[in-house]
């Protein structure tokens, strides 16, 4: 992974935000159980904020796109066959 990650743009912390898309946009949200960099009960929280159509939950850690790949793209996959209908 630190061959890929990138520091964020300092725009990043300085762009006023005028719409949040979770508002009008379809979203989904994957939970990792084990997560020790982001709280679950607080991913559940935002999970719930956004009003995710499906929220699934998985026993990995903060790094779950690489130890549950699979499980995340089939999230990725029903979320882009769901919208390719909305």
């Amino acid at each position: 992974m630190a061959v890929t990650q990138k520091p964020a743009p300092g725009s990043t912390f300085g762009d006023a935000v005028t719409v949040a898309a979770w508002r009008t946009v379809p979203s989904w949200y994957q939970v990792s159980g084990h997560d020790r960099m982001i709280n679950p009960e607080a991913q559940r929280w935002m999970a719930q904020r956004i009003g995710a159509r499906h929220t699934l939950e998985l026993d990995a850690g903060h790094a779950s796109l690489a130890t549950r790949a699979r499980d995340v793209a089939g999230l990725v996959d029903e979320a882009t066959a769901e919208l390719v209908l909305y």
